[in-house]
């Protein structure tokens, strides 16, 4: 996107213009990279291993606690070792992890997701 292609759509919204429209409005907004253009940080979406050095600006690891971005009725989740190996993985590298949930077309989490992240709680208490 950032070398004018068109591949995810992301001129229909006037990256430019909507980044600079949200800094008028929102000088100290946090602007993602989502918008089609570069934005305050770096994303890395998905479950694939983080590797390499300390890198030196922004960035979060974007991934989800199933196996999809959306509802699966079968309620599958990533193992939690996994899931801890690759917040550790961001955490020592300087990142923020983003762990998305996949709520039902009910709008609860199910049971087998409550669970993971009550094991990242117990994980991530001092």
């Amino acid at each position: 996107m950032h070398s004018g292609t068109d591949a995810d759509a992301a001129w229909f919204w006037e990256p430019i213009r909507l980044n600079e429209m949200v800094r008028s409005h929102q000088p100290q907004c946090v602007i993602s990279p989502r918008s089609g253009w570069v934005g305050d940080f770096q994303c890395d979406e998905g479950t694939h291993e983080t590797r390499g050095e300390i890198i030196p600006f922004d960035w979060e690891k974007c991934f989800s606690i199933a196996p999809f971005w959306s509802y699966d009725a079968e309620e599958r989740v990533l193992p939690i070792e996994q899931i801890i190996r690759l917040m550790i993985d961001c955490f020592i590298r300087g990142g923020n992890v983003l762990l998305d949930v996949a709520p039902s077309p009910e709008g609860n989490i199910p049971v087998s997701q409550q669970e993971q992240l009550k094991l990242i709680g117990q994980f991530m208490k001092p």
